[in-house]
C-alpha cells in the first residue's frame, strides 16, 4: 500500500496560453520554446527552495514551503519569460498563466501531490491572464507585507469541484512584467468608481504627454472595469463557420449564431456574452480557453453550417473553457425548413448540459414555429447582414428584402421586428422616406408582438416606436415587459439606456448602460449614454473619454457629443472642429428640430443647447454654425 503524508504547503500551478495554436502553427519551434521555458521554471523554483512535482504537456506543478518564496518566484519567472518573448515574433510568443494557493495537500511516496489545495491552485491558474499571476486570499494575507508588490482583489470565484467560493487576487506586475498594472478590483472598489478611476489615470497620462493617442488604453480599462465573472453560468457563442464553400452564404451561418445568442439571453439564470464581443473572433483560429479568459465565459459554443440546396448540416459543440474539454457535441442533418427546430434543440441541449434549472414554460417560450417558406427567413437573414452597416443605401436594400419576406410569410415574426426598425429609420433619418413611417413602424412592431408575445426583443421594438410617437405610458409598459422577458440582451439594455438618457434620466440610463457594457464592452454606441451621464455631472474629461470610444465617424451625432465637452472645457478649436463635422455630415442640422424628433424634454434640451451654442452649432432655424 502506498503511504501518504498530509501537510500545509504552497502550490504553484502554471499552464501555457494558446499552446494548441502554437503547436498547430509550428510544432518544432513550439517544442523548442517550451523546453527552454520549462528550464526557466526549473531554475527559479530551485532557487526559491521549491520542488517541481510535474511538467506534463504544457503545464507545470510545483510545491514550496513558503508562500513568499512561491510568489516571488512566480514574479521572477513571468518577468524573465516576458524578456524572452520580446526576442520572438509576436505570433510565436509563449505566455504562461500562474496560480498560487496555500492549502492542505497529500504527498505520496513518489512525490506526487493531490488534494483540494492543488485543485484550487489549478483553478486560480485558469483565472489568471496570460503572463499574469493569480493568488488565493490566504497567500495574499501571508505575502502582502513581505513583498514590494501590489494586488487587485477580484472577489470570490466559484471554482470547479470546490464547494465554497475562493477569494482571489491578481498580482500587479511592474514594468517588465506582463500582467496589467491597473486592473480594478471588484471587492473593494465599486464598478462605477473603478471605471472613473481608471479613466482619470489614463486621461492624466494622455494629457501630460500632450496627445490623444490613448483610445485603446481607455477601451482596455473600461473593459477591465465592466467585465466580471458572473455567479451564473456564462456562455459565449462564437460565430458559426460557413462550410458551404460559397462566401455569399456567410449571412446564414451568422444569422443562426445571432438567433442562438438572442434565444439564450431570454434565460435569466444564464449570462450570455453579446454578439459584438463574440463576433470579434470571426474567421480567426482560437483557443477556447483563451476566449473564456478574454470574455469571462466558462463555456463556449462553436459550430459550423453547410448548406446544400434545400438541406443544411449544422454541427455544434459546447466546450468547458477551464479545461478545453467537450461538454456536449451534436450534428444535425435537416431540411432548411426545419432550421428553427434545430436551433430549439441546440438551446435545450445547452441549458440541459449546464444543469440550469429552468421552468418548462420558459423553455417553451423560446420555441418558434418553423417558417412557412424558408425563403422568407433567408431574406430576413440577408437583410440583417446589410442593416448592420448603417447607411441610406443599405437601408433601402434591407427594407426591400424584408418587405419581400413578409409577402412570402405573413406569420414570420422576425421579419416584422426588423421591418419596424427600418420604418423607424425612415422617420428618424428621413432615409428613403414614404408617407406615415411611424404608422407603418407601429403596425409592423405590433404584428411582431402578436406573433411572438413572449419575445422580449419584439416588445422592445414596439417600445421604441411608441417612444418616437410620444406615447410615453405605453413606452414604459412595453420597456418593462421587454426587460422581464429578455434581461440579458446587451443591445436591448443599451438601447433602453439610450432612450432614458435622451429623456434626461441619466442615473437610471447609466445603470442600464453598465449592465449592457458588462455583457458587451464592444458595443460602441453604448458610450453615447456614458458621455451624456458624465456631461450631466459636469465631468467633462470623462464624457470626452467615453465619446472617443464611439467608432462611428460618419455619424453626425458622434461629433455633436464630442463638441459639447470640448466646449465646456474651453478647448474651442477642438469644439469648432467637431461642430464643423456635424454640419459636413448633415448640412441642414438644427439642434432644436433634432431634439424634438428624439422627444427630448424642454428643460434638458435647454441644457444641451447652452453647450452646443458655445461650440458653434446651429440651435434654431436661421442660426449659422461657426
Amino acid at each position: 500500500m502506498t503511504s501518504t503524508q498530509r501537510k500545509l504547503a504552497t502550490i504553484l500551478a502554471a499552464d501555457a496560453a494558446g499552446y494548441s495554436r502554437l503547436m498547430g502553427d509550428d510544432e518544432k519551434a513550439t517544442v523548442q520554446t517550451l523546453t527552454e521555458y520549462r528550464q526557466v521554471f526549473t531554475d527559479h523554483i530551485s532557487r526559491h527552495q521549491g520542488r517541481v512535482v510535474d511538467m506534463a504537456g504544457d503545464s507545470v506543478l510545483a510545491v514550496f514551503e513558503s508562500p513568499v518564496e512561491a510568489v516571488e518566484c512566480s514574479v521572477e519567472i513571468q518577468k524573465e519569460l516576458t524578456r524572452r518573448n520580446r526576442q520572438l515574433a509576436e505570433h510565436r510568443r509563449m505566455q504562461f498563466r500562474i496560480g498560487v494557493n496555500l492549502g492542505d495537500i497529500l504527498t505520496r511516496e513518489d512525490g506526487t501531490i493531490y488534494g483540494d489545495g492543488v485543485n484550487i491552485a489549478a483553478r486560480l491558474q485558469a483565472i489568471a491572464q496570460p503572463g499574469g499571476i493569480c493568488i488565493s486570499a490566504n497567500v495574499h494575507d501571508q505575502v502582502e507585507s513581505h513583498l514590494p508588490l501590489e494586488y487587485a482583489d477580484i472577489g470570490e470565484q466559484q471554482v470547479k469541484n470546490i464547494a465554497k467560493p475562493v477569494r482571489a487576487y491578481k498580482v500587479l506586475l511592474q514594468a517588465g512584467g506582463s500582467a496589467p498594472i491597473s486592473a480594478p478590483g471588484r471587492g473593494q472598489m465599486g464598478r462605477r468608481r473603478a471605471i472613473g478611476a481608471a479613466l482619470l489615470v489614463i486621461i492624466a497620462v494622455a494629457l501630460g504627454a500632450g496627445v490623444w493617442s490613448w483610445k485603446d488604453q481607455i477601451r482596455h480599462a473600461w473593459m477591465q472595469s465592466t467585465t466580471a465573472l458572473s455567479d451564473k453560468p456564462t456562455i459565449a457563442v462564437l460565430p458559426f463557420t460557413n462550410m458551404s464553400g460559397d462566401p455569399r452564404q456567410e449571412y446564414l451561418s451568422d444569422g443562426i449564431t445571432e438567433d442562438i445568442i438572442t434565444a439564450l439571453t431570454r434565460f435569466a439564470k444564464l449570462s450570455v456574452v453579446a454578439r459584438n464581443s463574440t463576433f470579434a473572433y470571426k474567421g480567426k483560429a482560437v483557443d477556447v480557453r483563451q476566449v473564456g479568459k478574454d470574455l469571462g465565459a466558462r463555456y463556449v459554443l462553436e459550430g459550423s453550417v453547410r448548406r446544400t440546396r434545400d438541406r443544411g448540416r449544422i454541427t455544434a459543440q459546447l466546450i468547458d473553457t477551464s479545461d478545453g474539454k467537450h461538454v456536449w457535441a451534436e450534428n444535425y442533418d435537416r431540411d432548411l425548413k426545419d432550421l428553427f427546430s434545430v436551433q430549439d434543440e441546440v438551446i435545450q441541449q445547452i441549458v440541459g448540459s449546464l444543469d440550469v434549472e429552468l421552468d418548462r414554460a420558459q423553455l417553451e417560450q423560446t420555441r418558434r414555429g418553423s417558417p412557412k417558406d424558408f425563403r422568407a427567413y433567408d431574406l430576413v437573414l440577408q437583410a440583417r447582414k446589410v442593416v448592420f452597416d448603417h447607411s441610406e443605401a443599405n437601408h433601402r436594400e434591407s427594407r426591400d428584402l424584408l418587405e419581400r419576406a413578409v409577402a412570402l410569410d405573413q406569420q414570420l415574426a422576425p421579419a416584422y421586428m426588423e421591418l419596424a426598425w427600418v420604418y423607424l429609420d425612415e422617420f428618424r433619418f428621413k432615409w428613403n422616406a414614404r408617407p406615415d413611417p411611424l404608422g407603418r413602424a407601429l403596425k409592423a412592431a405590433s404584428r411582431g408582438v402578436e406573433l411572438e408575445p413572449n419575445n422580449g426583443f419584439a416588445h422592445w421594438r414596439l417600445a421604441k416606436i411608441l417612444f418616437f410617437r410620444k406615447e410615453m405610458d405605453r413606452f414604459e409598459s412595453e420597456m418593462r415587459r421587454a426587460l422581464a422577458l429578455n434581461p440579458n440582451h446587451a443591445e436591448t439594455l443599451a438601447d433602453i439606456a439610450t432612450h432614458l438618457s435622451v429623456l434626461g434620466r441619466h442615473d437610471e440610463a447609466y445603470e442600464y448602460a453598465q449592465r449592457a457594457a458588462k455583457l458587451d464592452p464592444n458595443l460602441t454606441w453604448n458610450y453615447f449614454t456614458h458621455a451624456r451621464y458624465f456631461l450631466s455631472k459636469k465631468r467633462y474629461r470623462e464624457a470626452l473619454a467615453a465619446m472617443h470610444q464611439v467608432n462611428i465617424p460618419e455619424f453626425y451625432w458622434t461629433h455633436f457629443w464630442r463638441a459639447l465637452p470640448y466646449a465646456e472645457l474651453g478647448e474651442m478649436d477642438a469644439a469648432h472642429k467637431e461642430a464643423a463635422e456635424v454640419l459636413r455630415l448633415k448640412p441642414d442640422f438644427v439642434l432644436m428640430r433634432e431634439l424634438d424628433v428624439w422627444n427630448v424634454p424642454k428643460d434638458y434640451a435647454g441644457q444641451i443647447a447652452e453647450s452646443a451654442k458655445k461650440a458653434g452649432i446651429p440651435i434654431n432655424l436661421g442660426d449659422k454654425g461657426q
